[in-house]
């Protein structure tokens, strides 16, 4: 039997006042809506200085620091300075030199120099495609990088790369005639091989590469998950050295600094919101600070369970009288003011 048109508007008309009387018994119609305030992460990401005294960080809002940018502080806390300035999401994947003289860093996919004394930024050099992921190299005279050139076509030779400072010559690494595109690239400590993640095409795998920075060898170690998050880790007291990373439903794991033994990693460490020092005896981390919520850094020791030694490293505050506190507009190239090609470095 057909439903007639009048009995199928009945039955629509009826459902629509179901949902309506469920609407207005689930709350006050007349009591106003509830604000509730965001807690938003203002300081994203963090890197330590070789020497473990000093942090960078990404402040991602306006505040009484100044605005939002790249500030230094002292490890055991202080009054941070400003460096150059950002968004919530560059400069990032930032690191110092060995002698802590300069940052890297990944600037909206141009890879950028800053000098920590001066506050001076630079791009450089220019990446047609984009490039990413620095690294410098531990006699300091190089940066290990990404470049986002596509995989197969020529156009500005994407893949794994190595920047010369002292001679601004840029050379794409290759084995066996093939380039090496893979992400989050490292140097290992002797600076003669780096480790890096190659994703497998059309699966959620990931391996394990390491590869000479000659080009003469690349050795692959299958993770069997997808990696991410792809940190050095150094625990020199206890004799490890390597790099954790996350897995998937695996969790954690962690692999030898030549690439090799990849195996379950032990210890509580998080590599998207952790900063381990070098030593590897503390760890800067983001986390709520409980009076506001809002998500800014903190310190602890490495080892510390249960929360005993965490100290709070940096603060919100408004920002002083004329300054906005809005959330500073995503800055073109992740840089404000013009830019130069990077001298020699001394």
């Amino acid at each position: 039997m057909r439903t007639s048109r009048s009995t199928l508007i009945a039955l629509l008309a009826a459902v629509i006042a179901a949902v309506v009387a469920f609407a207005g018994c689930a709350r006050n119609p007349t009591k106003p809506l509830l604000y509730v305030r965001p807690a938003p992460t203002v300081d994203p990401e963090a890197a330590w200085s070789n020497d473990g005294k000093w942090i960078v960080f990404r402040r991602a809002f306006f505040s009484s620091y100044g605005p939002p940018g790249l500030y230094i502080i002292s490890a055991s806390g202080g009054t941070p300075r400003f460096l150059m300035p950002a968004n919530f999401f560059y400069p990032k994947d930032f690191a110092f030199s060995p002698d802590d003289r300069y940052l890297v860093a990944d600037g909206a996919s141009q890879i950028i120099l800053v000098d920590v004394a001066a506050g001076a930024y630079w791009q450089l050099f220019y990446a047609e495609n984009g490039a990413k992921y620095p690294d410098w190299s531990p006699d300091g005279r190089s940066i290990l990088y990404l470049n986002l050139g596509d995989r197969l076509a020529p156009v500005d030779s994407g893949g794994v790369h190595v920047f010369e400072l002292g001679t601004r010559e840029d050379r794409r690494i290759m084995v066996e005639g093939h380039r090496v595109y893979a992400d989050f690239p490292k140097w290992t400590p002797d600076g003669q091989e780096f480790v890096a993640i190659e994703a497998i095409e059309m699966a959620c795998r990931s391996n394990v590469v390491v590869v000479r920075a000659d080009g003469s060898s690349k050795a692959i170690f299958p993770a069997g998950a997808c990696l991410d998050y792809f940190r050095r880790y150094a625990r020199p007291d206890i004799g490890v050295r390597g790099f954790v990373f996350t897995a998937g439903r695996l969790g954690q794991l962690f692999v030898n600094a030549d690439g090799t033994n990849i195996r379950q990693f032990p210890w509580v460490y998080k590599p998207i919101q952790d900063f381990i020092s070098p030593d590897g005896r503390h760890i800067a981390f983001i986390y709520p600070d409980p009076t506001d919520s809002l998500v800014v850094l903190f310190v602890k020791d490495t080892d510390d369970l249960t929360g005993a030694s965490r100290r709070q490293l940096t603060y919100w505050d408004p920002p002083p009288s004329g300054l906005t506190s809005r959330p500073q507009e995503p800055i073109a190239g992740a840089l404000q003011a013009p830019l130069h090609f990077a001298p020699r470095l001394p």
